[in-house]
Order: C-alpha cells, then sequence, then structure tokens
C-alpha cells in the first residue's frame, strides 16, 4: 500500500506500533492473570487511539502529493512606463554624444521631422515591413515632400529589434550602437553631407510568445531617424 503526504506516514507509523505491541501481546500471554489483562487493556487504548488519529487527520493533512509552485502560466510583460516621446528625446540625446565625442556639433531636433520619422516608424509596423522605401513607393525625400519640407539634402537611418521582456537589454542604446557599427549609418551620425537637423521616431509592438514554459511578452522596436541640411 502506497501512503501518501503526512496522514500516510502517521497510518504507516501507527501501524508498525501496533504490530510491535501485538509482537508483545504473543510474548505475554502466557504468564495470564494481572499481565494479560492489563496488556489487553493497552492493545484496546492503543487501536482507539489509532483510530481516532486517522481520522482527525482528514481535516488537518491533505493526503496529495505536495507540488511545488509551478511558473507555467507567469507571463512577463514589457516595462510599462515606457514612454514614446520621452524614448525619441533620450536616442535624440544619445546620437548626439557620439557627434560630440567624434568632435562634431550636436544636431537640432526639428519637431516636423520627428512626426516624419514616427509615422514611418508606425507605418513599418502597421503594414509589417521594413525598408527605406514604403509600399506605396515613397523614401524619404518623398515622405519630406508630402509633409512640406524643405531641405539642401536629406538622409535616413533605421534600426529594428525585438527584445524579451526578460531580457535585460536597452533597445535605445542598442539601436545607436548597431548604427555606430555600421559604415553607412555611422557616415549619416558623423555628418558625411553636412546635416544640421535631425528628427527621432519610434513605433513599439507588443506579442506574447511562449519559451520554454513561460508565456514571455517580446516588444518590437522601430526607429526611424530623419536626417536634414538646410536649403
Amino acid at each position: 500500500m502506497r501512503f501518501g503526504g503526512i496522514r500516510g506516514k502517521i497510518r504507516q507509523d501507527f501501524a508498525v506500533f501496533v504490530a510491535d505491541i501485538g509482537l508483545f501481546l504473543e510474548i505475554a500471554n502466557w504468564r495470564g492473570g494481572v499481565e494479560q489483562r492489563m496488556t489487553s487493556r493497552l492493545v484496546t487504548f492503543l487501536f482507539l487511539a489509532f483510530i481516532i488519529t486517522t481520522l482527525s487527520c482528514d481535516d488537518i493533512f491533505d493526503s496529495s502529493e505536495y507540488t511545488e509552485p509551478s511558473d507555467e502560466n507567469q507571463t512577463y510583460i514589457p516595462n510599462p512606463s515606457f514612454n514614446i516621446a520621452t524614448a525619441e528625446v533620450r536616442i535624440f540625446q544619445l546620437v548626439n554624444e557620439q557627434r560630440v565625442q567624434h568632435g562634431k556639433l550636436p544636431l537640432k531636433s526639428r519637431q516636423d521631422l520627428v512626426l516624419v520619422a514616427r509615422k514611418h516608424s508606425e507605418d513599418m509596423r502597421d503594414r509589417n515591413f521594413f525598408a527605406h522605401v514604403n509600399p506605396d513607393g515613397k523614401d524619404v525625400s518623398g515622405r519630406a515632400k508630402d509633409a512640406g519640407i524643405v531641405y539642401g539634402a536629406i538622409g535616413e537611418n533605421l534600426a529594428w529589434s525585438s527584445i524579451p521582456a526578460t531580457n535585460q537589454i536597452d533597445p535605445l542604446q542598442n539601436a545607436v550602437v548597431g548604427w555606430m557599427n555600421s559604415p553607412g549609418h555611422r557616415a549619416n551620425i558623423l555628418d558625411n553631407v553636412g546635416y544640421t537637423h535631425t528628427g527621432m521616431g519610434i513605433a513599439t509592438k507588443d506579442s506574447i510568445e511562449e519559451v520554454g514554459t513561460q508565456k514571455v511578452s517580446v516588444r518590437a522596436y522601430y526607429f526611424t531617424q530623419v536626417f536634414l541640411k538646410l536649403k
């Protein structure tokens, strides 16, 4: 018989104990007299105690086996305080830090460029593509003209990353490092044609993926930086 949990252990201990008393009864039985009557009373008392204890355990202990708590259904989510406008300002600052470190003047931010950049990031997210040319055939120059922006030169950097919520990765720093490690993107940041203004645009998209036994929220980041030289 398989005993489960604490109640089973109590039953098992009492069964062994009563068996030992039975053996004692066999040994003491030949003596008869007072010792036999006392032994019979002791066995009766122990038997009743066993029954009472077993019944009481039903209300105190669960006979099922103990199971460690499981995080199988736990869901991790990215930082809910992530703010798009704040993030756009911060990545703008990170890019300017790179420029200053390389002896360049900081770029100036223009809100109309921010809106063009953000709209393209949102478009890539919503229409599920990643490219300088959108499904309508327009590149950054066409999108700038549609916004009424006049320029002497214009350029664009893009970045995309998908980061699980359980990873402690700074998506903004990650994007800038990626740009600085790419010759073409690096050239835009370090002013290869005399850019003076810029606009940063970010969009995000959350999804749930299963990683092992856990459900983890994954956030995709779409980055667009538009560079401009005045005419």
